[in-house]
C-alpha cells in the first residue's frame, strides 16, 4: 500500500459518523422588515423606505444632493435599473462605466438577511461583482419579498451555489490602524438601502 493510500485509509477510519448539531433552533422574527431595518442601521447602513419603484430616481438624487456629491450614478450595462424613469431626476447623470472611490453606484440585491441586516449579491447577473468594492457610495435596492430571516434560509432558497456570493453588511470599515475606525478601506464608505414593497 502506498503512503498516500495509508493516509487516506487512516483519515476514513478516524472520521467516525457525522452527527447533526443539537440544541440549535433558528431565530424567529415577528417582522422581517423591521428586524432587517434595525440591524442594517446598527451596521451603519442608511435605510430609506419607499412606496414604489417610481420614487427610486428622485430618492437617489436626494441622497447624492444631501451628501453634496457629484450628481452622477454608475449603473452596469444590462442592469434592470436602467429601465427606471430617470427623467424624474433630471439633474442626475447616468454613467455605465466602472465607478471609482469618489463615485456613487446602484444595484439590486438578490436577497436580504434580517438577522444581520446584510444584503446579498449573486454572480451571473448584469452586475460585475467588483463594483461592490469600487464605488465610494453604494445604493442598494431591496424588495420586501427578498427578505429572509437567516443566512441558512437564504442558502436553502438557492437552486445552485453561485460562483461568487458577496455579502455586504454596512459600509466598509476597519480598525486595523491604531485601532481607529476608518470607513471605505475595502469598499464603499456609505451604503444606502432603498427598501421597496
Amino acid at each position: 500500500m502506498s503512503a498516500r493510500k495509508e493516509i487516506l485509509a487512516a483519515v476514513r477510519k478516524g472520521g467516525g459518523t457525522r452527527r447533526a448539531p443539537t440544541g440549535y433552533a433558528p431565530p424567529r422574527f415577528e417582522s422581517l422588515a423591521e428586524t432587517f431595518v434595525a440591524n442594517a442601521k446598527h451596521s451603519y447602513a442608511i435605510v430609506h423606505e419607499l412606496a414604489s419603484d417610481k420614487e427610486v430616481p428622485s430618492a437617489i438624487a436626494a441622497i447624492l444632493a444631501g451628501a453634496n456629491a457629484r450628481m452622477r450614478l454608475h449603473l452596469p450595462e444590462g442592469s434592470n435599473l436602467l429601465s427606471l424613469n430617470w427623467s424624474a431626476a433630471p439633474l442626475l447623470e447616468i454613467a455605465m462605466t466602472p465607478p471609482s472611490g469618489e463615485d456613487s453606484s446602484a444595484s439590486e440585491a438578490d436577497c436580504a438577511i434580517a438577522e444581520t441586516g446584510t444584503v446579498a449579491f449573486l454572480s451571473g447577473k448584469a452586475r460585475p461583482s467588483s463594483w461592490h468594492f469600487l464605488s465610494g457610495r453604494e445604493i442598494v435596492l431591496v424588495r420586501r419579498s427578498q427578505l429572509v430571516g437567516t443566512l441558512e434560509e437564504m442558502f436553502a432558497k438557492l437552486d445552485a451555489m453561485p460562483a461568487t456570493l458577496n455579502l455586504v453588511t454596512g459600509p466598509s470599515r476597519t480598525g486595523d490602524i491604531e485601532q481607529t475606525m476608518e470607513r471605505g478601506a475595502h469598499g464603499p464608505r456609505e451604503i444606502h438601502i432603498l427598501l421597496l414593497p
